[in-house]
């Protein structure tokens, strides 16, 4: 791992970006504090963000992207997460849209060609129906002519009513799985929003499908596996949403302990420890994510980074609670807002118990090798 500090160009460009997110993010935000965000004002927010490079940043100029090194990209998201989770959810899925159009086969270059540039210029929102096997959800296809006709319905999918298409995993009658991409306005599905204990800012939706009717034009194929690496980086982005929850939580105390006669005695332990669990957290995600742009095997690199930045989200924002006492727990106080969020977060891209089998999986099988003559 190169451990790369930032150089003066990525410095201009997050100062840039906080700058922008200060003056148009932040305002929006309070206003909608666990309300959702209506589509257009998120399209809004999503076209002022695709202005520094979200959700494409790290894409080639000849796929539409900026270019930029993947460290660069996760800088801006990490700024971005630390001043709206909500936010970057969306902005999160539309990454993994975007990487996903991108990295298609080129026998189905079209689609990216028709879809991918709504969604780097920020106008457009896409969703996947999978589930957590990225395999396929509750929805089964048939065959009908030149039709597809679905059925059934796919819960907790992120930019649910944003969403302008989805790319969703059914299953046939014989028991395989197919991948079609689904529009909303041409073929039709109904979204239900999902309230949940927090981040109602943004669009987690229940799709339904009831006998919606896709053409087999929009069926994707069977090799898409390059394709579906985008859900890897989808994890190790959730990662850094705990980073950019954490340092939101940091900074609040920070100020409390500005406001307290006893804070180099009473919170030095406590702030030094929220500080190094953010810099472990974020070296993790950013570990992860040079073995991926390598294209070296980081299935183990990514379930630690995903858990470990998730979990360690949901002690830093408690602690902070602990901290600011009685106010911590008065909505008034944005603490308790990022408690809230920070518990979502081990269950999101897969929960913690289900990454740390892989990792242990993982090592065991290392160990088997290791035995082996």
């Amino acid at each position: 791992m190169h451990n790369d500090m930032p150089n003066d160009a990525q410095r201009l460009a997050v100062a840039s970006f906080r700058t922008f997110l200060q003056r148009e993010v932040l305002p929006v935000v309070r206003e909608s504090r666990d309300r959702p965000i209506p589509k257009g004002h998120m399209r809004e927010l999503t076209q002022g963000l695709a202005e520094f490079g979200l959700p494409g940043a790290s894409l080639s100029e000849e796929q539409g992207g900026l270019g930029l090194a993947r460290h660069t990209e996760a800088m801006l998201f990490e700024e971005l997460a630390r001043v709206s989770a909500d936010v970057a959810l969306c902005v999160k899925t539309n990454k993994a849209i975007a990487a996903f159009l991108a990295a298609l086969p080129p026998q189905q270059a079209a689609a990216g060609e028709r879809y991918l540039p709504d969604i780097l210029s920020g106008r457009g929102f896409g969703a996947f129906c999978l589930d957590e096997a990225e395999t396929a959800g509750t929805v089964t296809a048939r065959r009908e002519g030149d039709e597809f006709v679905l059925d059934g319905e796919q819960a907790w999918v992120a930019n649910g009513r944003y969403a302008d298409f989805v790319v969703l995993a059914a299953r046939i009658e014989d028991g395989s799985c197919i991948h079609l991409l689904v529009e909303r306005r041409a073929h039709g599905f109904v979204a239900r929003n999902s309230e949940r204990i927090a981040l109602n800012s943004h669009s987690t939706a229940q799709i339904c499908f009831s006998g919606t009717r896709v053409p087999a034009s929009q069926l994707l194929g069977a090799e898409l596996r390059d394709s579906l690496r985008a859900l890897t980086a989808a994890r190790i982005d959730t990662g850094l949403l705990g980073v950019g929850l954490m340092r939101a939580a940091l900074d609040l105390c920070l100020e409390c302990a500005g406001r307290r006669e006893d804070a180099s005695m009473t919170l030095a332990a406590p702030l030094a420890q929220m500080a190094t669990l953010v810099d472990a957290a974020r070296l993790l995600c950013l570990r992860a994510y040079e073995l991926l742009d390598d294209g070296q095997a980081c299935d183990l690199q990514v379930a630690m980074a995903k858990w470990y930045a998730g979990e360690m989200a949901v002690r830093v924002c408690r602690d902070a609670v602990q901290l600011h006492g009685a106010d911590g727990l008065a909505r008034a106080f944005d603490v308790e807002r990022l408690a809230r969020e920070a518990i979502a977060l081990p269950l999101c891209e897969g929960s913690t118990e289900w990454h740390q089998r892989l990792i242990a999986q993982s090592l065991l099988g290392d160990a088997a090798s290791l035995q082996t003559p």
